[in-house]
């Protein structure tokens, strides 16, 4: 993932859209392809990844407490 905003956002051979934001290089659907949806998706995965873990965290203590079948207690 780091690799990936990496690419994005500051490296010169990769789509280096902070300099150009930044800067106003961007026009205005410029912000609308491919390069920048990727950004947004892995800006919402970084948000989100802490509250996914979190929720299978509570699933599996609940299926462990049941005492639901299958469920390890590692």
């Amino acid at each position: 993932m780091v690799f990936d905003l990496a690419a994005l956002l500051v490296d010169r051979n990769g789509m280096n859209l902070r300099n150009a934001v930044s800067h106003g290089l961007v026009d205005d659907g410029g912000l609308e392809d491919g390069p920048a949806r990727y950004l947004f998706w892995v800006c919402l995965r970084l948000c989100m990844l802490p509250l996914i873990l979190q929720a299978v965290e509570t699933r599996r203590r609940r299926q462990q407490a049941a005492g639901e079948p299958g469920v390890s207690s590692a």
